[in-house]
C-alpha cells in the first residue's frame, strides 16, 4: 500500500529525513522546503527559500538546500538562514552531507567538497565533461563518488585523485533533459558503493581498485533506466527505483529480488530513501508528490528463511552418502556452508552482510585471510587521451563546433528531425556559406582559404570517409570523396597549402592533394591524439608512452611537406602536470603553440633552442573557477590571444552566438605587480615575439622591436641605478645590443654621479666595441681566391651605371694590409656600418652611383664637397670642420694616434702580422683581413682576455704621463662622441 500526498508542482523534487526519521523535509522547483511529521497526519510547515530548489539533505540541527548556483544553510526546526555554503556558476544538482562534510555538484561540471564548519572549499573536481547529476560520499568523508553525464562515474579520494572510473550513463549535456539521474549511494558503513546502471545495479566493494564485484538485475524486462538507488538503515537491503516508476528491492546477502512495486501513476521517481527508524520506503516523483509505503516486515522472514537455509547447508556438508567420491560436489557444499556460491564468489572475496555482529567479524577475519592469496593490480595506468579536433567542442554535444579556425567556422546541428552541417567564413570575400545535410554522419572537419574537408568514422555499415570541397578550384567539379577500406577509421584531419592530412587509427598519416591526388602514406610512432597544419608544415601530436603518476606521455612532431618531406622537430610535448591537451595551432605568423586543460598557452621558440615558452596563463583572466576560455587562434604581430569566454564551462555553446575576445600576451613572470617586472617581462617578450621575424623579411617591424627592446633596456638600467644596484646595472648594459647604447648608459651613470659605475662601464664598452669590429669583418668574409679569378669575377659582376646600389660607403683607408701604410694604428676602432653620421652632411662629390646608408640622406649629392676624390688605394683625406656646440653620436675621425683607442685585436695583429703574411704570401689584403679576424676569434677566451687586460694597463699607463688627468665621462666622450 503506497500513501500519496501533494507537496510539490510539478517537476524535479527531493526530500530527506531528519536525525531520527520524525519528520521529512520535501523541496520542489517552486522553492518551497516543507517539513512532514511521519507519525501523524496533519499539513506540513512551509519555509519560502527561493525560486527553484534542486536539492536538499539533513545533518544535525541544519538542513542544506541547493538554491539555483548556491548551497544555502538553514536552521533546524527555526528555518533560519546561516549563510551559503559554497557557490558554483551553474546550477546546483546534487547535495550530499556526511558529518561535517557537505559534498555538492553543479551542472558547471564541477563538484566540491567543504568542511561545514568554517565553510572552507577542501576539494573542487573539475576534471568531468559534462554536468554533474548525482554525488555521494562516505561518512568519513574520505572516499567521494560522482556520476555525470559524460558517461561516468567517477570515484575520488580527498585529495583528488580520480581512483577507478565506470562507464554506465547516457551520454547528455542537460541535467534536467537527463535520461537517467543515476543517483548513486554508498552503503552506511561505507564498504560498498551502489550505481545505477541502466537496467541493473553494480555493486562496488571497497578496495584498491574499486571493482565491481557484483550486478543486482530485476525481475521485469521491459522497464526503463534505473534512476536512483539506497542502502537500508542497516546496511541490509538495497532499494531502487526507476524512470517509469517501478521500485525493486534486494537482500544483499542472498542478492536476491524480495520486493517489488510500481508507482500508482507510473510516473518518473526522482528521490527514493529508507525511513532511519523503521523500514519504510519513501519517494517523491516529477509531478511533486511525495509517497509512502507501508511498513515492510521482511528481516524477520529472511532471518528464518536464511536460518533454516543455513542448517540445511550444514546438514548436508556432514552427509556424504551421496558425495563419496564427487568431488566438486563436496567443494560446493564447503563454499555455501561459509557464504560463498561458487570459486568465483570465492576468489572475489565473496563479501556479503550478516545478521548478527559477531557473525560479521568472522566472515570479515575469513574473507581477509582470503584476499591475502589472491593477487591484486597495485597500480593502474591513466587511460590515455583520445583522439580530437582542435578548435571543436565535443561530440556528445547535439549542438557543437566541428571547427572553428581563424577562416571560418563549422557547426553540427542534430536532432530528432534535422543532421546538418553550416561552414561559415569570417571574411565573406573567401566565400558564401554552405549548408550541407549531414547524411554520412560526419563528426570532424577542418576550413580553409581554399577548400573545407569533412570526415567520419564510419560504423558496421558504412565505410569511414572523407569529403572534400575545393571551392577555389575553376573547375566544375569542386567536390570529392574519399573511402577508407579494411575498418580503417578517420581520427583527425588537417588542412595545408596544397594539401589534406588525414590520421587513422591504424596509426597512418595519408597525405593527399586539395584536388584529391593520393601523395603518401606514412606511419606514427604512436597513436594520434591530434594534428594541425600551417602552410607547408605539419604539426602531429601522439602518445609516446603510457601515462604515469598523473603526467601525459605525449610527443610532438613538425615536418615540412613539399617536394621532399623534412622532420624539423620532434620532442616530448610540454604539458603542466594533473592535465591534458586541450589545443594545439599554428600563430598566423606560423610558429606552433599548445594549450592544455590547466590554460597555460606556450609557444615553441627556436631562438631559445626549440623550447616551449609560456606567453600566457588563461586563468589569470578569469574570476570563476569554473569559467574558461576556448583559444581559436593567436597572433605574435598584434601579441593576441584571440578566444571565447565560456562561464561556468570549457566549452562555448553555439547559441547564442560566442563573441570573439581578445587577450594580451603576457609571459607569467613572478611578483607580476613590480615596476621591474613589468619592464623585465616586456623585454624578454619582446625577444621572444622577434622570433617569428626570421622567416619574414620586415626590417621595419624589425628595426621598431629592436627600438622597443633597447628602450626597456634603458629604462631598466635608470631603474637598477637609482635604486643603487650597480652589478644590476651592468648586467643591463650588457645586455645592450651595441657600443653606442651601451655608451649612453656610461653617460647616463656619469650624469647621476655614479663615477665608479661610469668607469666600468667602459670595458663593457670596450667589449662591444670589439664584438662589433669582428662581426664587420666576419660579415665580408669572402672565399680567399686568385687575383685573377677575382678580376674575372669582378668584371662578370659590374652593375650598369645607372643602377642605384645600396652598399656601405668605402673607407677612406685601405684594410689593414696597405703597401704604404702596414701600421696597426690605421685599423678603425668602431666598425664603418656603425658610423652615425650627420643627415645634412655632404656626400663625396666623387661618387657618381648614389650611396645611402645610415644616417645619410638623398639631399647630400646637391651640395659640393671639398673632399678629394679616391684613386686606386689612396686615403681619403678627411675634411676639417668648424667645433660648434652641438654634440653628434659620430665616432671621432681624427687620424691622431693618441686619440685612437687601441683594441686587444689589434694588439695581437700587431704581433701575428708577419707570420700571417708568411703563412699566406699570395692573399691580397682585404682577405688578410678577414682571415685576421677568424683566427682572432678561434683563439680561446682566456688568450684574448690576455691581450684586452694588457691594452687596458697600456691606455691607464698612458693616461698617466698625460699632464691633465681626464675623467671617466671625459674618456667616453673621446671615444664615442665629436663635436662638430
Amino acid at each position: 500500500m503506497i500513501e500519496v500526498k501533494v507537496a510539490h508542482t510539478e517537476g524535479h523534487s527531493d526530500f530527506t529525513f531528519s536525525s531520527d526519521g520524525s519528520q521529512i523535509l520535501s523541496c520542489g522547483r517552486e522553492g518551497d522546503v516543507k517539513i512532514w511529521d511521519v507519525n501523524e497526519d496533519k499539513d506540513p510547515k512551509t519555509i519560502s527559500v527561493g525560486e527553484c530548489i534542486t536539492a536538499i539533505d539533513f545533518s544535525e540541527n541544519a538542513f542544506f538546500v541547493g538554491v539555483e548556483n548556491v548551497v544555502r544553510k538553514y536552521t533546524y526546526p527555526d528555518a533560519v538562514d546561516d549563510g551559503t555554503v559554497v557557490r558554483f556558476t551553474g546550477t546546483v544538482t546534487s547535495v550530499k552531507v556526511k558529518r561535517d562534510f557537505l559534498f555538492s555538484a553543479s551542472s558547471d561540471f564541477t563538484a566540491k567538497l567543504v568542511k561545514i564548519s568554517n565553510f572552507k572549499i577542501l576539494l573542487n573536481i573539475s576534471q568531468h565533461e559534462a554536468p554533474i547529476l548525482a554525488v555521494d560520499l562516505q561518512s568519513s568523508g574520505q572516499t567521494l563518488a560522482t556520476a555525470s553525464l559524460d558517461g561516468y562515474v567517477k570515484i575520488w579520494d580527498q585529495t583528488g585523485l580520480c581512483m577507478e572510473k565506470h562507464k554506465c550513463i547516457p551520454i547528455g549535456n542537460d541535467f534536467h533533459y537527463a535520461k537517467t539521474l543515476c543517483k548513486l549511494a554508498f552503503s552506511p558503513n561505507g564498504e560498498h558503493l551502489a550505481v545505477p546502471n541502466e537496467k541493473t545495479v553494480d555493486i562496488l566493494f571497497e578496495d584498491e581498485l574499486w571493482a565491481c564485484n557484483f550486478s543486482l538485475k530485476t525481475n521485469i524486462e521491459n522497464h526503463e533506466f534505473i534512476n536512483v538507488v539506497c542502502f537500508s538503515s542497516t546496511g541490509k537491503n538495497l532499494s531502487a527505483a526507476t524512470v517509469d516508476g517501478h521500485i525493486f528491492m534486494w537482500n544483499l546477502k542472498s542478492k536476491e529480488l524480495i520486493f517489488s512495486e510500481r508507482h500508482p501513476h507510473k510516473r518518473t521517481i526522482t528521490s527514493l530513501s529508507w525511513n532511519p527508524s523503521k523500514e519504510q520506503l519513501i519517494f517523491t516523483d516529477k509531478q511533486g508528490q511525495l509517497c509512502l509505503t507501508e511498513e515492510l516486515k521482511l528481516d524477520e522472514n529472511y532471518k528464518e528463511s536464511a536460518k533454516e537455509e543455513s542448517e540445511e547447508n550444514l546438514n548436508d556438508l556432514f552427509d556424504d552418502r551421496d558425495s563419496d567420491v564427487d568431488i566438486s560436489a563436496i567443494k560446493k557444499k564447503t563454499l555455501s556452508a561459509f557464504g560463498f556460491e561458487d570459486e568465483e564468489d570465492l576468489a572475489t572475496g565473496g563479501t556479503q552482510i550478516i545478521d548478527d555482529e559477531n557473525s560479521e567479524m568472522e566472515s570479515k577475519t575469513k574473507i581477509k585471510e582470503i584476499i591475502k592469496h589472491v593477487p591484486i593490480d597495485t597500480w593502474k595506468p591513466k587511460e590515455p587521451q583520445k583522439a580530437f579536433q582542435p578548435g571543436s567542442t565535443p561530440l556528445h554535444l547535439p549542438h557543437r563546433f566541428m571547427m572553428w579556425n581563424m577562416v571560418g567556422v563549422i557547426r553540427h546541428y542534430q536532432t530528432e528531425d534535422e543532421n546538418s552541417i553550416d561552414i561559415t567564413f569570417h571574411d565573406k570575400a573567401t566565400h558564401h556559406a554552405v549548408h550541407i545535410h549531414n547524411d554520412a554522419n560526419y563528426i570532424m572537419g577542418d576550413v580553409s582559404k581554399k577548400c573545407f574537408v569533412l570526415g567520419s568514422i564510419g560504423d558496421d555499415d558504412n565505410q569511414s570517409s572523407v569529403m572534400c570541397e575545393h571551392f577555389a578550384s575553376w573547375d566544375s567539379n569542386k567536390r570529392w570523396i574519399l573511402n577508407l577500406e579494411n575498418s580503417e577509421k578517420v581520427e583527425a584531419l588537417c588542412i595545408g597549402e596544397k594539401w589534406i592530412a588525414l590520421a587513422t587509427d591504424l596509426n597512418f598519416i595519408r597525405l593527399i592533394s586539395i584536388s584529391g591526388v593520393q601523395l603518401q602514406v606514412f606511419c606514427s610512432p604512436g597513436k594520434i591524439v591530434c594534428m594541425s597544419a600551417f602552410q607547408d608544415q605539419l604539426m602531429i601530436v601522439y602518445h609516446k608512452g603510457i601515462p604515469y603518476d598523473c603526467q601525459s606521455s605525449l610527443a610532438i612532431k613538425i615536418m615540412k611537406i613539399a617536394k621532399t618531406f623534412k622532420c624539423e622537430y620532434v620532442e616530448q610535448l610540454c604539458l603542466s602536470p594533473a592535465s591534458s591537451l586541450s589545443w594545439i595551432g599554428f600563430t598566423q605568423q606560423g610558429s606552433p603553440c599548445t594549450v592544455d586543460s590547466r590554460g597555460i598557452v606556450r609557444m615553441l621558440v627556436k631562438s631559445f633552442g626549440n623550447s616551449w615558452v609560456p606567453i600566457s596563463n588563461l586563468k589569470d583572466h578569469t574570476k570563476g573557477k569554473s569559467d574558461g576560455y576556448f583559444v581559436v587562434g593567436i597572433c605574435e604581430e598584434s601579441e593576441q590571444i584571440r578566444c571565447i569566454f565560456c562561464k561556468g564551462s570549457t566549452y562555448p555553446p553555439t547559441l547564442p552566438w560566442p563573441v570573439i575576445t581578445t587577450l594580451s600576451i603576457r609571459l607569467p613572470f613572478a611578483n607580476s605587480e613590480e615596476d621591474k617586472t613589468k619592464l623585465e617581462e616586456k623585454l624578454w617578450r619582446t625577444v621572444v615575439l622577434k622570433d617569428w621575424l626570421e622567416a619574414f623579411d620586415d626590417e621595419d617591424k624589425k628595426r621598431q622591436l629592436d627600438i622597443r627592446e633597447q628602450e626597456v633596456l634603458i629604462r631598466m638600467f635608470a631603474m637598477a641605478c637609482k635604486q643603487d644596484r650597480e652589478y644590476r646595472a651592468i648586467e643591463i648594459a650588457r645586455m645592450t645590443k651595441n657600443s653606442h647604447n651601451a655608451a649612453l648608459t656610461s653617460k647616463y651613470a656619469a650624469k647621476l654621479g655614479l663615477m665608479s659605475l661610469a668607469e666600468r662601464l667602459n670595458d663593457v664598452i670596450r667589449e662591444k666595441s670589439e664584438e662589433e669590429e669582428l662581426n664587420f669583418l666576419a660579415a665580408k668574409e669572402q672565399p680567399v681566391e686568385d687575383n685573377s679569378q677575382r678580376k674575372t669575377l669582378d668584371d662578370s659582376s659590374q652593375r650598369d651605371d645607372d643602377e642605384v646600389m645600396i652598399k656601405p660607403k668605402p673607407t677612406s683607408t685601405p684594410l689593414l694590409f696597405r703597401s704604404e701604410s702596414p701600421s696597426v694604428d690605421s685599423l678603425p676602432s668602431t666598425p664603418q656600418s656603425q658610423n652615425w653620421q650627420n643627415p645634412f652632411k655632404a656626400n663625396d662629390s666623387g661618387n657618381s652611383t648614389p650611396i645611402l646608408r645610415r644616417g645619410s640622406s638623398v639631399f647630400d649629392d646637391l651640395k659640393p664637397t671639398s673632399r678629394e676624390k679616391l684613386k686606386g688605394d689612396e686615403p681619403q683625406k678627411a675634411v676639417k670642420r668648424k667645433s660648434t656646440t652641438q654634440t653628434t653620436l659620430t665616432p671621432s675621425s681624427s687620424k691622431k694616434k693618441k686619440e685612437n683607442i687601441p683594441t686587444a685585436f689589434g694588439l695581437w695583429l700587431e704581433e701575428n702580422k708577419e707570420s700571417l703574411e708568411e703563412e699566406n704570401p699570395d692573399v691580397s689584403s682585404e682577405d688578410m683581413a678577414v682571415l685576421a679576424a677568424k683566427r682572432f676569434k678561434a683563439l680561446p677566451k682566456e688568450e684574448r682576455q690576455i691581450y684586452a687586460e694588457r691594452i687596458k694597463q697600456k691606455t691607464t699607463s698612458e693616461d698617466n704621463k698625460k699632464p691633465e688627468k681626464k675623467s671617466g665621462f671625459d674618456k667616453l666622450n673621446s671615444f664615442t662622441f665629436n663635436k662638430i
